[in-house]
């Protein structure tokens, strides 16, 4: 894994002197605003994904639609001619 640069055992050395440079108390509170500002940034980033792809036409849009089928007529217009002539 390579985060701007810097390996695991990088990273893993500056969050333990951060710790120990702020304390448990404090780092967690900074824990927490960072997962809240993740949080955040994630959910920006899918509204705006997602308005892009309003905006954006579809190529499935671009198909027209398959043209309707004409049903075959229906024999109730028959049986309705033979009651009236019947009754």
């Amino acid at each position: 894994m390579n985060f701007m640069g810097m390996g695991l055992l990088e990273l893993g050395v500056i969050f333990v002197v951060a710790l120990l440079v702020l304390g448990p108390a404090r780092s967690l509170d900074m824990a927490k605003t960072t997962g809240r500002l993740f949080r955040e940034l994630r959910r920006s980033v899918a509204e705006m994904n997602s308005a892009i792809d309003l905006d954006r036409p579809n190529a499935r849009d671009q198909v027209p639609p398959p043209e309707p089928t004409l049903a075959p007529p229906t024999p109730l217009a028959d049986e309705e001619s033979s009651e009236r002539n019947s009754g």
